[in-house]
């Protein structure tokens, strides 16, 4: 969907509803973060229970929202005819399973089998911002936060942000620069981690002893 104003798309968007024939529904298409790509990250040396990525409301759910800064900075919105195939908070889960899987190991808090350690994340933001019709950005943040499994312990906590340009203005280029977002979140916590489980450093001996290594 081209920017052109806050105003503008609205108005486009109640019209275009207005117009549209009981048979003329609107195709909706379903966005997902593509293949994942060929990263080369360190190993991290212990199971771990990884939860779910919590989030708030408005990004525990398949719209893809958007803000205009230039008029309407505290009103988001989303794309009427986008969609992700799932909420963010569980892809991003999905890929942060799937790159922690060649290190020691991955159970989730449901499975039988414990580890010393719980990682919980916590998604911030995963928005497009939009700073003028030709430009926009997204930003992606969040917390990730280690905990012995006992809830007694917290082994280590580490915010992370960022913010990448999109390729256009539209719901193409707010989706591969979310993608690439989330892969950059994803690569960022796997390196949080084994920074902090480094049995190399006296801190990170701590916490290998912490996570049942």
């Amino acid at each position: 969907m081209p920017y052109r104003s806050a105003y503008a798309i609205v108005v486009a968007a109640i019209l275009a509803g207005c117009a549209a024939s009981p048979r003329e529904s609107v195709q909706v298409r379903y966005f997902d973060f593509g293949p994942e790509p060929a990263a080369s990250l360190p190993r991290v040396p212990v199971v771990l229970q990884v939860a779910n990525f919590s989030a708030p409301d408005w990004l525990e759910s398949t719209t893809i929202p958007y803000r205009f800064l230039d008029r309407e900075p505290q009103v988001l919105h989303s794309y009427a005819s986008s969609r992700w195939v799932a909420p963010p908070n569980l892809m991003l889960t999905f890929r942060l399973k799937r790159a922690l899987g060649s290190g020691g190991g991955v159970v989730g808090t449901t499975d039988a089998v414990r580890a010393g350690c719980v990682l919980r994340v916590a998604l911030e933001d995963f928005h497009q911002e939009f700073e003028s019709a030709q430009a926009s950005h997204v930003v992606v943040r969040a917390r990730a936060s280690l905990v012995a499994n006992d809830g007694k312990v917290l082994v280590g906590q580490q915010s992370l942000a960022f913010r990448k340009n999109a390729a256009t203005a539209d719901v193409e280029g707010a989706v591969g620069a979310l993608a690439a977002g989330g892969d950059d979140l994803v690569g960022g916590i796997v390196r949080w981690l084994a920074g902090t489980l480094n049995a190399a450093t006296p801190a990170g001996q701590a916490a290998l002893k912490q996570c049942g290594s």
